[in-house]
């Protein structure tokens, strides 16, 4: 097969002012298939992107959605590294000419990785992690493309290190800064998701698309993280649990964990919006327990959470769930400001904190667990709860080993960065 060298004008571009590594383009080549090949060399250890200038614009991420090879990952110093682009299928009917398309790489330094973090559960260990700088650069996009709730997961890292913001519902909030940016899940842990990594089934779920639907799970976190005193906070998870297993299918490079309470927060209300306000900046406005800017972003009890009419549907969790009903499909709502799904309603989320009731006492920080029965922090609401158990700021001691009812799940956060 021919290649030709193509006379297209290169950038190469650091991910900050502050950014270090730099990845130098050799050449562009595109062959009589009209995929064009990309090899350059990087001085430092970094994570490549790659975007396209067209007419001095740059062009949408969804340009750049089918490129492969040295591309989206963590990368060492090194030369000849190649990426291949399929411009045929992100950017159909258009033609390559000297002054008018520009390649740019972008080199990403090891700890400031771009803003999505995709993580294969299939795949082989090298190439599992992958980061992308927008949703629109997710192959097949972030809702169409069904594998990222299935056998894969995406995290969307949350720049909160240093921003000063009041957590905790009215009369018990305090000033919380957390000192880390970190990546949290864009979904809830959906049932797929639970099996691949954790290799055992959620028989009791049944209905329309089960498998996307959210991890709704009595004991969730017996299997998600143990509650073998060897696996207590602040001890890594149980190396058999969900998390564990995780952690080992990326290497154990990346801390994976359900989220403290103040990342939860944080990532809920959708940055630092103050109480009084739905995670996507809409107004509280509940009236006869029904709230139109909640129903927008969250399957509660007047918004079809309600299984058979009635708020406490079942008394075990062999139940039937439909398309309206129930524990909902994961991302069937609109998302909040951060592009986060279900933080309000659908399953509640287990965080790793202890409960305590007094939350300005210990600031939002992890604490020791007391007694014999461990009560996590358990936010957002469930789809059988009123508008008041969605609000970012409320929050519940359950257990997560026994508890009866409905309406339990997470979704896994990691501390941003490769460093």
């Amino acid at each position: 097969m021919k290649r030709r060298i193509l006379s297209i004008l290169v950038i190469s571009f650091a991910a900050s002012v502050f950014a270090v590594p730099t990845a130098l383009v050799r050449s562009v080549t595109q062959a009589d298939d009209e995929s064009v090949t990309i090899t350059y060399d990087l001085d430092e250890p970094a994570v490549v992107t790659v975007s396209i200038l067209f007419e001095g614009n740059v062009l949408g991420d969804e340009t750049t959605q089918h490129v492969s090879g040295d591309v989206n990952c963590k990368l060492q110093a090194g030369n000849n590294y190649s990426i291949k682009w399929f411009p045929d299928v992100d950017w159909p009917g258009h033609k390559f000419s000297e002054t008018k398309v520009k390649v740019r790489l972008t080199a990403w330094p090891l700890d400031d990785t771009p803003d999505y973090m995709v993580v294969d559960l299939s795949s082989t260990s090298d190439g599992r992690i992958r980061y992308f700088t927008s949703t629109n650069a997710l192959p097949g996009g972030i809702l169409a493309n069904k594998d990222y709730r299935q056998s894969k997961m995406v995290f969307r890292k949350i720049r909160a290190k240093d921003v000063t913001w009041m957590m905790g519902p009215d009369g018990a909030h305090h000033a919380v800064k957390l000192d880390h940016n970190y990546y949290i899940g864009v979904f809830e842990l959906t049932a797929q998701q639970y099996y691949t990594i954790y290799g055992k089934q959620l028989g009791y779920f049944t209905g329309v698309e089960w498998w996307m639907r959210s991890v709704d799970d009595q004991n969730i976190l017996t299997t998600v993280r143990g509650i073998t005193a060897d696996s207590l906070y602040p001890k890594a998870p149980d190396p058999s649990s969900v998390l564990g297993k995780l952690r080992t299918l990326c290497g154990n490079e990346i801390d994976f964990d359900l989220p403290s309470e103040a990342q939860w927060e944080f990532a809920a209300r959708g940055g630092a919006n103050p109480n009084g306000y739905w995670g996507d900046g809409s107004p509280v406005a509940i009236s006869g327990d029904v709230d139109v800017n909640l129903s927008r972003m969250a399957r509660y009890a007047k918004n079809d959470g309600l299984i058979g009419g009635t708020l406490n549907p079942y008394d075990s969790c062999n139940y039937t769930i439909g398309p309206t009903n129930g524990v909902a499909i994961v991302g069937s709502y609109e998302p909040n400001q951060l592009g986060l799904y279900d933080m309000h309603g659908n399953c509640g989320e287990y965080c790793i904190d202890m409960f305590k009731s007094d939350i300005a006492a210990f600031g939002g920080a992890i604490v020791e667990p007391d007694g014999v029965k461990y009560k996590h922090v358990f936010k957002g609401g469930r789809y059988q709860d009123k508008p008041e158990m969605c609000l970012p700021s409320y929050r519940e001691g359950r257990t997560g080993y026994s508890a009866m009812g409905g309406g339990f799940g997470c979704r896994f956060a990691c501390r941003a960065g490769l460093k």
